[in-house]
């Protein structure tokens, strides 16, 4: 029994600990449209975190050119690329787990009608200082953008990708309870880097945790998580526990609060059926599933199911 996560294109499915025969079929996008999806009823599953959203060609709902302020937040790629588009005019985009401290590109962007221009800055620890990339863009539906290239220069390239909001909102809805797949494996059989460095999505979102190689980590919910973090601090992962001690700098907890995991145990995540313009294949993620039985911020309480986005 694995866990398997679908992001098929506009209407996505996330299947977890699930024994499940469940299909969806995701079309590539022609060279002038966006992608669109269709999508089988899954025979039997365990636990579903599903949203409505549709393809917006069989639906009411049509593709538009979003508003600059619908893209504040954090946005995924399911290739382990994190976009970051702040409300200051600023983006960061990394695949490497640096979204936070150091991304490969970091610049300034802006949004005229449909086309976004982004041009990287001195900062970039990949890109080059003056590289510049315009898309235009679409929003297929709430969460989900369309990005079609017609300019690039230096790191940028001309391609068509699909990108999806993890935070502040993702337009998911969970079930209460999430099973744990039977091959989970004791955090023990697990290297002590099994957490960092890498930003990992909680409960489905939209609460993203970035773990750092030093064992430090953020947590925030309001997409901006490398930007002014709602708790940040040091972490502790051992055989059966995993500790979050907020620091000093903490904007929504109080210094020395504790965030206790118990009995927390690993997974691997297959990541399936991904609509992008060209074929992508499975991918797979880190995952751990844990009870929370302590949270001096009252964030959360319960069993707690994280998967690792990037790297």
């Amino acid at each position: 029994m694995d866990m398997r996560v679908f992001f098929a294109g506009l209407s996505r499915a996330v299947l977890i600990g699930g024994c499940s025969t469940a299909a969806e079929t995701a079309t590539t996008a022609p060279v002038n449209e966006p992608p669109t999806t269709t999508t089988a009823t899954p025979t039997t599953t365990t636990t579903i975190i599903t949203t409505t959203s549709t393809s917006p060609t069989t639906t009411s709902v049509a593709a538009r050119v979003p508003t600059e302020e619908e893209l504040y937040g954090i946005w995924w790629k399911p290739d382990n690329s994190l976009f970051r588009w702040n409300a200051d005019g600023s983006y960061a985009v990394d695949d490497e787990g640096h979204l936070v401290s150091s991304p490969e590109d970091i610049g300034t962007f802006a949004l005229t009608d449909a086309t976004l221009t982004m041009e990287s800055g001195p900062d970039a620890t990949f890109c080059t200082d003056g590289d510049l990339g315009t898309s235009e863009v679409q929003l297929l539906d709430e969460g989900i953008l369309f990005l079609r290239a017609t300019e690039a220069t230096g790191c940028f390239g001309v391609r068509d990708w699909v990108v999806f909001r993890v935070s502040p909102s993702v337009g998911v809805e969970c079930d209460d309870e999430l099973a744990v797949p039977d091959s989970a494996r004791p955090f023990g059989s697990e290297p002590l880097a099994f957490l960092r460095p890498g930003t990992w999505l909680v409960d489905c979102g939209p609460r993203l945790v970035h773990f750092t190689s030093e064992g430090t980590y953020v947590i925030d919910d309001q997409g901006k998580l490398a930007v002014s973090p709602a708790d940040s601090g040091t972490f502790e992962q051992t055989d059966d526990t995993v500790t979050f001690t907020s620091g000093e700098g903490s904007e929504g907890c109080e210094p020395g609060s504790i965030l206790l995991i118990e009995d927390p145990v690993a997974f691997d995540a297959t990541i399936g059926d991904v609509d992008q313009p060209g074929p992508m294949g499975e991918l797979e993620r880190p995952a751990f599933h844990g009870n929370v039985v302590d949270d001096g911020c009252g964030r959360m309480s319960g069993p707690t199911t994280w998967i690792r986005l990037s790297p």
